[in-house]
């Protein structure tokens, strides 16, 4: 399968059986019904066999699409989107070294527990072997562990609106991009009924045992569990055995979850509705609390003390129209509250370390704010250099991803300052113009 095809898949959108918006071609009228010949595209398979190749680590490659990030010990963790993961020395913040890649088809989220690390692939879990990481090989894999999901059409460089998208065969293999096979000849208003119907859904859709992902992440692990978003649910894999990882259940939460944050005996999940308090004391059967509705919006969401803290994005597939900061008092965790907004043009990842709160706000760059009073925050530091995606704190480091690259800042001063110290940057080879055609 060529790279680049490979690279184009969006792991969003269930089977479409026709698409989007109209666009005229050729129309030919016979009697009172008017007809056009639109574009057919088909899928791009990658079998099941190539799927399922054993992963193994390689030398470093060059970064090319960068994804969601992990830290765990002095290794950064770095998601090629769709391709694997790049693993990164960090033992100098100042110099870090690109020292190995572990290619995994599909992927996109990622954990680690002790020296295992887990990844999805497509519609496989897989287990890797990281304790020598430079070695880095499968040691476990559950197929089939997430339901068969495909690209949207949209991602087809050469598609137009109102094309005809074929339905994708499961016996194949899993869908990894579209190309145009042909034209078909169907009448006007078919499209126009597909329009219509389209508008409506899209309107609708530090060393640990365990390490630290950030606050876009689908992934995060408690012991003896990993939990891993879908759409609609979370999937609990038990992992106490790592060569042995098993499904255990699922919890049904809502469609639209897009993010889970962990913190103390809670997990904080963002959807594109609202937020989502659970109860984990038993990491078993994690319970809910309550739910904070908002506009539809892609929606990350971390936590600290009284207060949780969510970025809204307005997003066409997320079926939002507003870009800003929430703050909810969660004081009462049956019943969050909101206490204050704030205006942003396009956020995604955030973090918090006591009263300083990071927000990485998309192609605007990265804000640093005084959150002493959630209600009234001011701006410290704001770095416009580089486009943004998500943000890690490992004091005094912020480990910031985005499509140009990563970055890393010393944040000791900042409050007194107004100053993040750049120590290092990881540039990329195919930065794309923004960090929302990414995910």
């Amino acid at each position: 399968m060529e790279h680049a095809k490979m690279r184009k898949a969006l792991w969003a959108s269930p089977v479409f059986a026709a698409v989007v918006t109209v666009a005229a071609t050729v129309s030919v009228v016979t009697g009172c019904t008017s007809y056009e010949r639109v574009p057919v595209f088909s899928p791009i398979y990658l079998s099941y066999a190539e799927l399922r190749t054993p992963v193994m680590a390689v030398d470093p490659v060059d970064i090319g699409t960068t994804g969601k990030i992990y830290v765990k010990d002095s290794y950064i963790y770095v998601n090629e989107l769709y391709d694997g993961i790049h693993v990164i020395d960090n033992t100098d913040p100042s110099s870090p070294q690109k020292i190995a890649f572990i290619p995994i088809p599909g992927n996109v989220d990622m954990a680690i527990k002790g020296t295992t690390l887990y990844a999805d692939s497509y519609v496989d879990l897989v287990a890797v072997d990281i304790a020598d990481v430079l070695n880095a090989v499968e040691v476990a894999r559950i197929e089939d562990a997430f339901p068969y999901m495909t690209p949207s059409p949209w991602i087809a460089e050469d598609f137009v609106a109102g094309s005809q998208v074929e339905a994708p065969d499961e016996r194949i293999g899993v869908v990894v991009g579209w190309e145009q096979t042909g034209t078909e000849r169907v009448p006007t208003n078919f499209i126009l009924d597909v329009v219509n119907q389209n508008a409506a859904d899209r309107a609708a859709a530090p060393t640990s045992a365990t390490g630290t992902g950030g606050s876009m992440a689908r992934f995060t692990i408690v012991d003896p569990f990993l939990y891993a978003l879908h759409d609609s649910y979370i999937q609990l894999v038990r992992i106490d055995d790592p060569v042995n990882p098993s499904l255990w259940s699922t919890v049904d939460v809502g469609w639209g979850i897009e993010t889970i944050f962990p913190y103390g005996d809670y997990l904080f999940i963002g959807s594109t509705t609202g937020m989502f308090i659970y109860d984990n004391t038993d990491p078993e059967n994690p319970k809910q609390l309550s739910a904070f509705a908002h506009v539809t919006s892609c929606d990350p969401v971390v936590a600290q003390g009284d207060y949780a803290y969510v970025t809204l994005r307005a997003e066409s597939f997320c079926g939002g129209g507003v870009n800003r900061l929430d703050i909810l008092d969660i004081s009462d965790l049956t019943n969050p509250l909101m206490v204050e907004s704030y205006a942003m043009q396009g956020p995604f990842g955030l973090g918090i370390d006591g009263a300083t709160l990071f927000v990485c706000d998309g192609v605007a760059g990265l804000k640093v704010y005084d959150a002493t009073d959630p209600m009234n925050i001011d701006l410290i530091a704001f770095e416009t250099s580089n486009e943004t995606y998500d943000v890690i704190l490992i004091p005094p480091l912020a480990i910031v991803v985005g499509p140009d690259g990563l970055d890393q800042y010393d944040y000791t001063d900042v409050a007194t300052t107004g100053e993040l110290v750049l120590l290092s940057h990881l540039d990329v080879v195919n930065p794309l113009t923004t960090a929302s055609t990414l995910r």
